[in-house]
């Protein structure tokens, strides 16, 4: 006599998304002059990914993570390079002109709460989704020529 079994079981799959952010710029971005003494300038598009809590609105912010090298150069800590922001695909860009600080983070872009990059519906069917950054630099005649290097960070946050 032949016994046959089958057995089967059910299992539940438990997952907690949690607001995540995503940034890529490219390495460095060199601003250039095109006029005697008028400011130098130079255009970055961000990119980025996001998911925001729905209770909670998120954003990118950029802060200066060093100043200009080597010293006697432009100078971010009195306030040499500043930026303003093109349209963005998801959320709301910065407005008017923003200033770079070594000290404190200044805005790029807003995130409405429950905001998410791709798939349509609540979520911008854009991905990745782009804003742009114009730097400029005024050019003070007072200040040697030469090369000079600053390093800046974006920051995403979704408290």
């Amino acid at each position: 006599m032949a016994i046959a079994a089958a057995a089967s079981v059910n299992q539940h799959v438990v997952v907690t998304l949690m607001p995540a952010g995503k940034i890529s710029a490219p390495a460095a971005v060199t601003l250039t002059n095109t006029s005697s003494f008028g400011s130098y300038s130079g255009t970055v598009q961000l990119q980025y990914n996001a998911r925001t809590s729905p209770g909670t609105t998120g954003g990118i912010n950029i802060q200066a993570a060093s100043d200009f090298s080597p010293p006697g150069g432009p100078a971010v800590a009195r306030g040499a390079l500043t930026y303003n922001c093109g349209a963005a695909t998801l959320g709301s860009a910065c407005t008017g002109v923003q200033t770079l600080s070594l000290s404190a983070a200044a805005p790029v872009l807003s995130l409405p709460a429950a905001a998410c990059t791709g798939g349509g519906g609540q979520c911008s069917s854009t991905d990745p989704n782009t804003v742009s950054l114009a730097f400029f630099l005024d050019d003070d005649p007072v200040l040697p020529t030469g090369g000079y290097r600053a390093q800046i960070t974006f920051i995403y946050s979704n408290p």
